[in-house]
């Protein structure tokens, strides 16, 4: 089972009296995979699995 990532960001210094800004847009597992039916009493493995699907992050930082 493979899970596909991506993420953009952005650094524009000197925004609105800040020394930087960044702006992350990201998306993790983008083709929504989702784990083989668990045929064992413990099932999924979180750490390693993906149960949530598709998930889409907007993250802006400004910093001094």
């Amino acid at each position: 089972r493979h899970y596909w990532n991506t993420s953009y960001t952005y650094r524009r210094p000197d925004t609105l009296g800040f020394s930087e800004m960044s702006l992350n847009v990201a998306v993790r597992n983008i083709f929504d995979t989702y784990p083989d039916v668990a045929l064992r009493q413990q099932g999924h493995e979180a750490y390693l699995d993906n149960i949530m699907g598709r998930l889409g992050y907007t993250s802006v930082v400004f910093s001094f």
